[in-house]
């Protein structure tokens, strides 16, 4: 991963975490990132960290000069940014263990000020896709199950999707099916 500093040099802020440079340590701690997001006003980047002791993902944060912040990720599988606010809010979804059938997920958000909230819990048969936050909540989509069940990024968009929308205050609401894959969502 890559950012600009202030002179508009290129700053490697990911290899770190994927190299091992400390003799204790038996490995690097993660394998590489999957998607990244970064706050509107730049000062928190998100990212998906791909572990490398075990299978699965950590949500990793750092500052906008490339330094980790120290998060306390949720226990799980996986872990993912999923959008910012324009408030600066990270929303992030994590998925409690690996599973073929069931997908059993929290969707949680985490103010600028840095405490956690949940926002909601449940399970799911399928995937999630893309998600967008919008000024009273949340654009997302979900996909139906067509077999083996991946949450990585890399693979949020296969099989029939539905778009759903969830204002924060009143819940969720199904807006559109589709026997296709819903590949991407936009404001």
């Amino acid at each position: 991963m890559f950012l600009r500093d202030e002179n508009g040099e290129e700053v490697d802020i990911g290899a770190e975490l994927l190299s091992n440079n400390d003799p204790s340590q038996p490995a690097a701690r993660y394998l590489g990132f999957g998607r990244q997001l970064v706050a509107p006003d730049g000062s928190l980047i998100a990212a998906e960290a791909l572990r490398a002791d075990r299978s699965g993902a950590d949500l990793v944060l750092f500052d906008k000069q490339g330094q980790e912040k120290k998060s306390q990720n949720a226990p799980g599988y996986w872990t993912r940014p999923v959008a910012f606010g324009s408030d600066g809010t990270l929303y992030y979804l994590t998925i409690a263990c690996e599973s073929d059938a069931v997908q059993s997920y929290i969707l949680a958000a985490r103010p600028s000020s840095g405490a956690d909230t949940t926002i909601a819990s449940g399970h799911s048969l399928g995937s999630f896709g893309g998600f967008i936050a919008l000024e009273k909540g949340l654009a997302y989509v979900t996909h139906t199950a067509t077999g083996a069940t991946s949450i990585s990024s890399a693979a949020q968009s296969a099989g029939p999707g539905t778009l759903w929308f969830w204002d924060l205050a009143d819940g969720r609401t199904r807006l559109v099916e589709v026997t296709d894959s819903i590949s991407a969502i936009g404001q």
